[in-house]
Order: C-alpha cells, then structure tokens, then sequence
C-alpha cells in the first residue's frame, strides 16, 4: 500500500464517506468502539465494506464480513477465513500483515493506494481505508475497512487474478465468525 497522508488526497467519496463517519464515532476518544458502528448508516458503501477481527498474542486478522463488491474483485467469499490462510498474491505490492500490525501499533487508521493484479499481467489501483474498532476497555478488536475500486468494463473482464487466491492447507477446521 502506497500510504496517503489525508483521505483528500485519494479523490474517494466512498472511503471519504467512512473517514467521516468512523470519525464522528470517536465520541471524543482516540476510536469507536465495535459497538459505535451502524451498518445502516453504511448502508451505501456496504458492499465495499470488510470487517475484520484481531486476535492478539499471537497477532491474528480475522475476516467477519466481506461486502459483496469485495467477494466479486476477490474471486470468492473469504468471510470466516483468516489472513495467514489466504493466498494475496494478487494484492500487488502491498503487506497486509504489516498493515495490521501498524494500525494495532499506531492505534490510528491507514488509507491509500493498493494494486490488484489483472489476468492479463497489468495490474490497477484501488483506494483502500482501514480503521481500528476498540472493545470495551479500549483494546483495539476490529478494524473496518473499505475498498474503492472503479474499473473499465475491459478491466473488469480481466478480474481474474494471475494467481488465483488458493486457501492455503488448514490445521483445523474453518475459522468461526
């Protein structure tokens, strides 16, 4: 991820809209807490809208809700699945572990530009914006996020990653939500 210093600067009215209202949810604290989200005030960027969980110690991403504009650019419906077990091949040139790390880290939200292969080899920007969710006592819990991709309808034809995204083998069985 290409990392932007204002959500300005990514000409989004879909991350803008979350930038606003994750904001307005801080209530005068450094986050929202989970329970300050209300999926109906999201209701238009919904299907853009990913949910994940953390898990602490060791550090693990969780994924409770993918929006189905998210499930159509991924090729398939990763809800109940976990970070580590996914293939992000396609994810061009961004370290999404990392990125986690630095929001649980930072305590603070991450916004920019990220790259999604194309079958073809090329590969196209999207704004991507993720945002820490506390629990009760403050912990960081959640992190909602929202991807902005707009492509042309020949773009769109060529979604099929050049690597598809392949589970990789499970221990156990699959993730709970």
């Amino acid at each position: 991820m290409q990392e932007a210093r204002s959500v300005a600067d990514l000409n989004s009215a879909v991350l803008s809209g979350l930038d606003v209202y994750w904001r307005q949810q801080c209530a005068g604290r450094d986050m929202p807490r989970r329970a300050d989200i209300d999926p109906i005030a999201l209701k238009q960027i919904l299907p853009r809208i990913i949910l994940t969980r953390i898990e602490h110690t060791p550090l693990r991403i969780l994924y409770t809700v993918v929006g189905t504009q998210c499930v159509t650019s991924a090729g398939f419906d990763y809800t109940g699945y976990y970070l580590d077990e996914l293939d992000m091949s396609t994810e061009v040139g961004t370290d999404w572990p990392a990125v986690y790390r630095q929001i649980v880290n930072e305590r603070r939200p991450v916004f920019g530009i990220c790259d999604t292969a194309l079958s073809n080899g090329q590969s196209r920007p999207y704004v991507a914006g993720l945002y820490p969710l506390s629990d009760e006592a403050g912990q960081i819990s959640h992190v909602i996020a929202v991807e902005d991709i707009v492509l042309d309808p020949t773009d769109e034809l060529l979604m099929v990653p050049t690597q598809p995204i392949v589970l990789k083998p499970r221990s156990k069985g699959r993730a709970a939500s």
